[in-house]
């Protein structure tokens, strides 16, 4: 990518998967890496002294609390006058019907997936505007794209993502920020080629945390310069088949069943 020394980014929902990867691969690019999430977990794998981890610090951070979001974007200000890149992957997702969802987690799950990311990039962009340059990549789903039984919490926070990355794209682009949008279907670690669901997917597997790092870096380089307010969808071609597919393959699982594997573990933090 040849960085110019001195680049910082913020990562959220650093703890694992698609977050950490991130975090890893732009360290190794020579950038200084703020990972950020609520799992301690965060602090264990950035301590375990790998050299590819030298840049990376971690950060506890309830992002549903506006005052330690604020704070942080204060401390970087404060060591290092500026911030290059933005990436808001932290998430939650509560399965529950509209009648049957707790109020108390419809707000939950809004303050992580929406309400944060506009909190992160309300005190990220006068950063970014000082030096007329910067990239915000917010991870979205394919929840944003399709509707998945069970999910309007979930569903409608990432599809006022997409909407508030559009947002920031047409407001600052003047700025030279760029805002993007990426839509990951299913991301696992692990064997991803032997998955149950691997099946469904065109491309034979589900998703790694690799795939959506890979265009996190490319999105951070020159080459990328007019990608700008696009939602990018990454997810192995499965929006692209028609639900009839189900029927005329004889496949056993419907699509609405190949939401993330995680929604089955009920309430969690993370992508």
């Amino acid at each position: 990518m040849g960085e110019e020394p001195g680049k910082v980014a913020v990562v959220t929902g650093a703890a694992h998967g698609i977050g950490t990867q991130v975090a890893v691969d732009l360290a190794k690019q020579g950038i200084r890496v703020l990972a950020v999430d609520i799992d301690p977990e965060v602090s264990r794998w950035v301590s375990q002294g790998n050299p590819d981890r030298a840049l990376i610090e971690a950060h506890l951070i309830d992002l549903t609390q506006g005052e330690d979001i604020r704070a942080l974007f204060s401390e970087i200000e404060q060591r290092f006058g500026r911030l290059d890149i933005l990436v808001n992957n932290a998430a939650r997702q509560t399965p529950g019907s509209i009648t049957e969802l707790p109020v108390e987690e419809w707000d939950r799950v809004q303050a992580v997936c929406l309400r944060a990311p506009f909190l992160t990039m309300k005190y990220a962009i006068p950063l970014m505007q000082r030096r007329q340059a910067g990239l915000i990549v917010n991870i979205a789903s394919i929840h944003a794209l399709a509707a998945y039984r069970q999910h309007p919490a979930y569903d409608s926070a990432k599809a006022g993502l997409v909407a508030l990355t559009r947002q920031a794209a047409l407001d600052y682009s003047a700025d030279g920020i760029r805002a993007i949008a990426i839509s990951p279907g299913l991301i696992i670690e692990g064997d991803v080629a032997n998955h149950p669901k691997s099946a469904m997917f065109p491309v034979g597997r589900t998703g790694r945390p690799e795939d959506i790092a890979d265009l996190v870096l490319f999105l951070c380089s020159d080459r990328a310069g007019f990608i700008n307010g696009a939602n990018l969808v990454v997810d192995g071609g499965l929006t692209a088949l028609s639900p009839a597919v189900y029927w005329n393959d004889g496949a056993s699982v419907e699509r609405h069943d190949l939401a993330d594997e995680v929604e089955q573990r009920g309430t969690f933090d993370g992508t």
